[in-house]
């Protein structure tokens, strides 16, 4: 099975991207580097070709990438790639880091759709965008909610005051 969850291979070249609402990208790179080889999973490395766990992350994947697409069903075909998926797992180091986590929570986050019925709906008052703002600083930050409304205090549905 391939890996699930939000982390990353461990090739030089394995690079996320994240941006937010104000323009702003962060780019975050996993190196193999960083992780000792004492973190491989060896139960699985007995199973993979010497050769397979020899090379880095990449050229695996890019070797899997380009047997899928010309498979014919040959039993030898999916040893190749049962072979190519384990060695993938066998080098992946999920990206558990304070640091990616502030990356990928931080920034303007807005609510499009909520179950919450909180009372009668007011045909006065009309919510026009729910916004919730992370600032996220390693165990710290702030949480800001940002709403934005109109008014129709006299003629219903002609709303004339606006705040946020």
């Amino acid at each position: 099975a391939v890996p699930s969850g939000t982390g990353f291979g461990t090739s030089a070249d394995a690079e996320a991207e994240a941006s937010n609402n104000n323009g702003g990208t962060a780019t975050a790179t996993v190196d193999e580097n960083d992780a000792s080889e004492g973190e491989s999973s060896s139960s699985s490395s007995s199973k993979i070709p010497k050769e397979l766990q020899d090379m880095r992350a990449a050229p695996v994947r890019d070797l899997l990438v380009d047997l899928l697409p010309r498979m014919t069903g040959q039993k030898d075909e999916f040893r190749q790639v049962e072979d190519y998926i384990n060695a993938l797992e066998d080098k992946y180091v999920p990206v558990q880091t304070l640091e990616f986590l502030n990356l990928a929570m931080g920034g303007d986050w807005q609510l499009l759709f909520s179950t919450n019925r909180l009372g009668i709906p007011n045909t006065k008052l009309r919510l026009r965008e729910l916004v919730q703002r992370i600032d996220a600083k390693n165990l710290n930050g702030t949480v800001t909610n940002v709403a934005r409304w109109d008014l129709a205090e006299e003629v219903p549905g002609v709303f004339y005051c606006s705040g946020t």
